[in-house]
């Protein structure tokens, strides 16, 4: 290095953009595991958050209502908004979509989340469906017969 000063500079830059790169794919790491929106706000507004950006590029139109729940548990509120986030990114990279319908409510003391598109649906649900049995909830699936598409 000490002898060659262009190709020292050269590999600095290279390992610095390597760094900067590890920095910012943790952060997205951390971010998954832990949504400083959760702790931020309320589950509806963090929700509301990720649907707006969710909403931005004008791809897709999403109506929703958000009804308040009563969510004592942290670790239960960033369940939430990871399984409803891994569902819109779901929706986003492999159904096709344009129109998307998302309520969450609180029926007789469970949290009922609702996602209906119009798309072709042809997704794995693994992580999700592995995420609402470790809360003790359930998943259901519903979809269209090709003739009421």
């Amino acid at each position: 290095m000490n002898q060659d000063p262009k190709r020292a500079k050269f590999e600095l830059s290279s390992a610095l953009k390597g760094i900067q790169k590890s920095v910012s794919e943790m952060n997205y790491v951390l971010f998954d595991l832990h949504p400083f929106y959760t702790d931020q706000m309320n589950l509806k507004t963090a929700l509301e958050k990720m649907i707006y950006i969710f909403n931005c590029n004008d791809e897709y139109k999403v109506k929703f209502r958000i009804d308040p729940v009563s969510c004592e548990s942290e670790w239960l509120i960033i369940s939430i908004y990871r399984i409803v986030l891994e569902c819109f990114k779901n929706i986003k990279n492999h159904t096709g979509t344009k129109n998307i319908l998302f309520i969450l409510e609180e029926k007789k003391k469970e949290i009922d989340i609702q996602i209906e598109d119009d798309g072709i649906g042809d997704f794995d649900f693994s992580y999700i469906q592995n995420s609402i049995y470790l809360l003790g909830g359930k998943l259901e699936i519903t979809q269209r017969s090709e003739e009421r598409r």
